[in-house]
């Protein structure tokens, strides 16, 4: 990384032990998190060291640690330099603006984080059956779903390192919560044949209990009984 091997811009949440000790040199220590790779294999991932240095200086490093100062290197960190598109040459739904019937996701686009290839593969396969299909694409505006805002930033903004997708970007947070997506997006899969009519149900009727049971608690009042009164009035409340 800093041997200019590798121009490109890193992630800006995931820096390397390298690129700690270089950004934050006023630092005294960095912590690191020894992660058993599986319940039957005495490989361990050291979280937080992660990194590009030569064989020889990784495994020196290491072994500068008490806890590692026997340890092996299974495998050795590296890092990979991606070739991406300019995002902007997408349109909002993912596909190219130049290649007919090219859709594209994932780190292609300049994105980085497994939630952000997720959403951006959901969505160009989707578009891409539909344009064989000869149906009209699915877009997703930036009120509707996280999809949609990093969409949205995707095609109309430039990024001079790999996009993360934050809550901090949506003005529409608040709204985009995990236990409103049913209700926001069920009619939309439905519509979009990504769910069949029986999970569409549910979502319906999860909908109608909520409401009846919101109808049920304005119609529900509390009195406070005199011990009840007494002890708020012993500490100034009225």
């Amino acid at each position: 990384m800093f041997n200019g091997t590798i121009q490109g811009v890193g992630t800006r949440y995931c820096p390397s032990i390298e690129d700690k000790v270089m950004r934050f040199r006023e630092k005294q220590s960095h912590g690191l998190f020894l992660e058993p790779e599986g319940w039957r294999t005495t490989e361990v991932y050291v979280q937080g060291a992660n990194t590009s240095l030569p064989h020889d200086v990784q495994l020196a490093f290491l072994r500068t640690i008490p806890a590692l100062r026997n340890a092996r290197i299974t495998r050795f960190g590296y890092a990979v330099e991606y070739d991406a598109i300019e995002p902007t040459e997408l349109t909002p739904w993912f596909a190219s603006k130049r290649v007919d019937g090219l859709f594209l996701a994932g780190q292609v686009n300049g994105t980085s984080g497994y939630e952000e290839a997720a959403g951006q593969g959901l969505i160009a396969g989707l578009n891409a059956a539909r344009y064989v299909g000869g149906v009209e694409p699915l877009t997703l505006g930036r009120d509707e779903a996280y999809i949609g805002v990093m969409a949205d930033d995707l095609s109309t903004q430039d990024f001079v390192e790999p996009y993360r997708m934050l809550t901090s970007r949506a003005e529409h947070r608040i709204l985009l919560r995990s236990d409103t997506a049913d209700e926001r997006l069920g009619s939309i899969a439905h519509t979009a044949g990504l769910i069949n009519d029986g999970r569409l149900r549910e979502i319906e009727q999860e909908r109608l209990q909520r409401d009846a049971l919101i109808s049920a608690l304005t119609q529900v009042y509390l009195t406070p009984n005199d011990i009840v009164t007494a002890a708020l009035a012993a500490v100034g409340l009225p």
